[in-house]
């Protein structure tokens, strides 16, 4: 899901015909799960005192992975999570709940003929429907998609990711569907900017 497509996402909310939720609240849980590289579950528990603009990092406790983690808050976002919860209290979103969640994907994905999210995961072997906005940030950094065309080596990408340990970027490339020709892709960028900049 390229940036331009997380936009469709966010201007079609309206058209699910919220009851119980506020069109702001649903495009702020997919934001941030975009901006945060969160699985929306984790992004669902979180909770205004979560947030360290100091450090920029959110606490996000117990995940899949770590007893205690932390997620890195883009400074790009900052601004935007501030707004956002300056006039909350405790849990972000509260009554969320994963099927609910799960059945607005679905029906955002039918109406803008995202694959990702109309193709069953037993078909495509991967988590695309909740995991969709870790993934896509994450691709995108890889693409240099916000950084002017520089791409983020790996190990950035693994951390931002909070994949961990001696298999950390083993586990990078199989999560993102990558091998080791983005890596070698990404060392002759180095390479040849390296070489402009001699020339000049």
């Amino acid at each position: 899901m390229p940036p331009e497509q997380l936009d469709q996402v966010l201007e079609a909310i309206p058209r699910l015909n919220l009851r119980k939720f506020a069109v702001n609240d649903v495009a702020m849980l997919f934001e941030m799960s975009y901006w945060l590289v969160l699985r929306i579950s984790e992004t669902m528990k979180l909770k205004v005192e979560d947030f360290d603009f100091d450090r920029e990092q959110v606490f996000l406790g117990k995940t899949k992975t770590e007893s205690v983690d932390y997620a890195v808050i883009p400074r790009a976002f900052v601004n935007e999570i501030k707004s956002y919860i300056a006039d909350k209290e405790g849990l972000l979103f509260p009554g969320f709940s994963y099927i609910t969640t799960y059945k607005w994907i679905e029906k955002l994905g039918k109406m803008l003929n995202i694959i990702a999210w109309t193709k069953l995961q037993e078909e495509t072997h991967e988590k695309t429907k909740t995991h969709i906005f870790r993934k896509s940030m994450a691709k995108d950094m890889m693409y240099g998609t916000y950084s002017e065309g520089r791409k983020a080596p790996i190990n950035v990408i693994s951390r931002q990711l909070r994949h961990k340990g001696k298999s950390a970027f083993q586990v990078t490339e199989r999560y993102l569907r990558v091998g080791d020709e983005a890596v070698k892709e990404w060392w002759k960028e180095q390479e040849e900017n390296k070489s402009k900049e001699i020339d000049q």
